[in-house]
């Protein structure tokens, strides 16, 4: 699709529409590669460049997807549909993007390197590079979840050492999910290094969060997280849980079927660098906040409207001897095919300023004038 946004400003009509796919509407779009109800395929050693989509997963079970490189994309590198228990490692899924202008509109319009949408459950992503995209990972329930049943979602996925910076918006997103674990993965210069609005009992461990430019780890109405062992630096609000009244989806199906208070949570052994606030509060209950460290922050612990039961407990204004952050447990992962280091390699150039899109996408930082 040739793109109507422009430099100065940005087109609607460029916003795609991942929300719908029982139909094939993805098909409209076109793609590199599309899978349809398969089991147990490998997927390897592709490449794409310059074209709108990559590979579409479209009900793909117990599959494999690894040493392929879909960058430079206008749309998504990789997007799974009503698919489970796949491995996905070792790809490169760069600059899948549309909707930005530097300094001007920062928007991606649903672009993604990696997409998830409805129901698609106990996926591994491992070691991939999804930087520059509109969100480095993109996952959400579904509308089947959200719309009709008030259960199900995409849960239980992980996450696991994969590089997601430099996102026009989020670098995860992952909604109206549960289960789901994101470790050590590299999250810079996001507009929000994570989004996990409306999750629950999310592990997000281990993570390097830096220099967002919204909020490091953002979640909403989401109950029974664990957020531990990350490291954050220079961002304006490192940690921000929070409720609000929403009736779209407290009063309906997804709300009748899950608590959609703000809850439970645990901030644990994180530390924090010249974050504006480290850790901001909203009429969210029962916060334990317990050892993480602080250092040269604005403010440590903010707390508004109704946040009862907040527990502060073992932590430190400075870094300070015998201060460790907490021993992080690697997840058990099978043995992992493919041989393809997916990251971008030192001195390469990095960063949203190399994020430049014509009428036709993204365009490579090399191509551009010094």
């Amino acid at each position: 699709m040739r793109l109507k946004s422009t430099p100065e400003a940005e087109d609607p009509d460029d916003w795609l529409w991942p929300h719908h796919n029982d139909q094939n509407e993805w098909m409209r779009y076109g793609a590199g590669l599309y899978l349809e109800e398969t089991r147990g395929a490998i997927v390897r050693r592709n490449r794409g460049r310059r074209s709108q989509n990559g590979i579409l997963l479209d009900s793909v079970t117990d599959s494999q997807v690894y040493d392929n490189d879909f960058s430079f994309l206008s749309g998504w590198g990789l997007a799974l549909w009503r698919s489970s228990r796949n491995l996905i490692c070792r790809n490169r899924f760069d600059w899948c993007v549309r909707g930005y202008s530097h300094g001007v509109y920062w928007r991606g319009q649903d672009s993604a390197g990696i997409l998830v949408f409805e129901q698609c459950c106990e996926n591994l992503f491992v070691y991939n590079s999804a930087t520059h995209g509109g969100d480095g990972f993109f996952l959400y329930a579904g509308h089947e979840t959200l719309q009709e049943t008030g259960t199900g979602g995409s849960n239980r996925n992980l996450l696991y050492r994969n590089d997601f910076s430099h996102a026009v918006a989020n670098g995860i997103e992952a909604t109206f999910s549960g289960g789901n674990r994101f470790q050590e993965n590299r999250l810079e210069e996001c507009q929000h290094g994570i989004w996990a609005g409306y999750s629950y009992e999310t592990l997000i461990v281990g993570n390097e969060i830096h220099r967002s430019a919204g909020v490091g780890i953002a979640i909403e109405h989401g109950h029974h997280n664990q957020i531990v062992g990350n490291r954050f630096s220079e961002n304006p609000v490192a940690i921000r849980l929070w409720w609000s009244p929403n009736s779209q989806f407290d009063e309906g199906p997804y709300g009748r079927h899950h608590n959609t208070r703000s809850e439970d949570n645990l901030i644990l052994g994180n530390r924090f660098l010249n974050d504006r606030a480290a850790v901001w509060l909203r009429d969210t209950h029962r916060t334990q906040i317990v050892r993480n460290c602080w250092i040269h922050c604005g403010r440590h612990v903010v707390q508004e409207g109704d946040c009862a039961g907040t527990v502060l407990r073992e932590n430190l204004s400075e870094a300070a001897p015998g201060w460790e952050p907490p021993e992080l447990e690697a997840p058990v992962l099978p043995e992992l095919p493919g041989e393809q280091d997916p990251f971008l390699p030192p001195g390469a150039k990095r960063g949203r300023r190399y994020i430049v899109i014509d009428e036709w996408g993204p365009v490579h930082p090399d191509e551009l004038p010094d």
